[in-house]
């Protein structure tokens, strides 16, 4: 515990003495310190109540227990705390008068053989990608480089995780390639990993010197200064956004370049660009023949093609849930006839005990959490209010009448206009 703080705190100290204080800052060191002072405060009350205690009793057992909670607490708090810092760092040197000077030096002193074309992409071409012909056909549209624009060219693709985004933006990378000299894949989830992608591209293009003395933050803002200077035609693709602020480091001015952001959230879609596309789930026909792909297998007779529609029914045209139980078919040797029953019965387990596809890190399980995780404390409550009473049609006007006489602290949110 003390050699956590003891790494910790000091770096904390440092951060509030150099950096200037933003909302997002603040608010995670706070997070941490309120963390240590309870803790702080709750031993100090246990040992004053049992000042004898022995090792071997029960309450010292419950008390040691907190222990790898706490500090679970606290890494995952400071590793906030050290993202925050790393993006004020990189956005204030973005914005130092100095760049024009940078920029202007990299013309003149830029190598003359540069590792072109360059492409970046973690991922092999899914062959199992179907079902988004008109969705890929838009992004084609709005992204050709050939077309002479005045400014960079962007589009984000927002949905719900597990509905296909970072698929549907790796089809539109890997069959457009020849399109761009340039192709980056970052993911984007967190500073460190922007940083980290950033950093491994700079290398591998061979921007930095030959010495490799740079840092990874001056890898960052060389990379971002060869695209606006280079006059080449490049795609970045940032995956998984969740804080649009990352951007800010990389964020480039080029007419020749075109972005694709994935983010689950509309409004974090709409922070860079007014080209939006809502990834949603199959239609019900479109689905039925995503499953037919995806298992390989076609109906041997009208029972086995109705309980194929019927199972289609039942996933609700989810991707991921489609991948899933496509492999489960295939695992096991059913028919969708076979299969049907098994999953009525036992959904939760198969989902449970079945692997992330390929090319994703979170089966329907993870994922479902992992979105859960991330809502607002009245946005869960909200939600624990609809599964109670009905998970499809509940009129909005019978939760937020002022007549139904809520006086639950937890539920007054209902009744504020600006918060619901």
């Amino acid at each position: 515990m003390f050699e956590e703080l003891g790494r910790a705190l000091p770096r904390f100290r440092k951060y509030e003495q150099e950096l200037p204080t933003t909302r997002e800052l603040e608010d995670a060191l706070l997070a941490t310190y309120t963390e240590i002072i309870v803790f702080c405060a709750h031993s100090i009350a246990f040992f004053r109540n049992n000042p004898n205690i022995a090792p071997g009793r029960n309450t010292w057992l419950q008390f040691s227990n907190d222990f790898p909670k706490v500090i679970s607490n606290i890494r995952r708090y400071s590793r906030t705390v050290d993202e925050t810092a790393d993006m004020i760092r990189l956005t204030r040197e973005t914005h130092i008068s100095h760049t024009v000077v940078a920029i202007n030096g990299l013309k003149e002193s830029q190598p003359r053989e540069m590792n072109l074309p360059c492409y970046m992409i973690p991922y092999g071409l899914n062959l199992k990608f179907f079902g988004r012909s008109s969705e890929h056909e838009t992004l084609k549209r709005a992204l050709r480089p050939e077309v002479i624009s005045e400014r960079l060219k962007v589009m984000a693709i927002y949905g719900t995780g597990g509905v296909g985004k970072t698929q549907l933006a790796l089809h539109y990378a890997k069959t457009s390639l020849k399109l761009y000299d340039v192709v980056i894949w970052i993911p984007a989830e967190t500073q460190i990993k922007v940083t980290q992608a950033l950093a491994e591209f700079a290398r591998k293009l061979g921007i930095l010197n030959a010495k490799g003395t740079e840092d990874d933050y001056q890898a960052i803002q060389k990379v971002r200064d060869w695209l606006n200077v280079s006059e080449k035609t490049f795609l970045l693709i940032f995956d998984n956004v969740e804080n649009h602020e990352i951007l800010e480091q990389i964020w480039p001015a080029s007419p020749k370049g075109s972005v694709i952001i994935t983010c689950r959230s509309q409004s974090v879609a709409l922070k860079r660009t007014t080209e939006v596309m809502r990834l949603q789930c199959f239609a019900a026909e479109t689905g039925l023949d995503v499953l037919y792909s995806l298992t390989g297998l076609q109906p041997s007779n009208e029972n086995d093609a109705s309980s194929a529609r019927e199972l289609c029914e039942l996933l609700g045209g989810f991707p991921l849930a489609m991948v899933q139980i496509s492999e489960f078919i295939n695992d096991r040797g059913y028919s969708y006839l076979e299969f049907l029953p098994v999953f009525k019965k036992s959904a939760e387990k198969i989902f449970a005990r079945s692997a992330a596809p390929m090319q994703y890190q979170h089966n329907l399980n993870t994922v479902w959490d992992l979105s859960f995780q991330k809502l607002s404390t009245e946005s869960r409550t909200l939600l624990d209010i609809l599964a109670f009473f009905d998970p499809d049609v509940i009129p909005e006007w019978i939760l937020s009448n002022k007549k139904a006489n809520i006086t639950e602290p937890k539920l007054l949110f209902l009744l504020d206009d600006f918060e619901y």
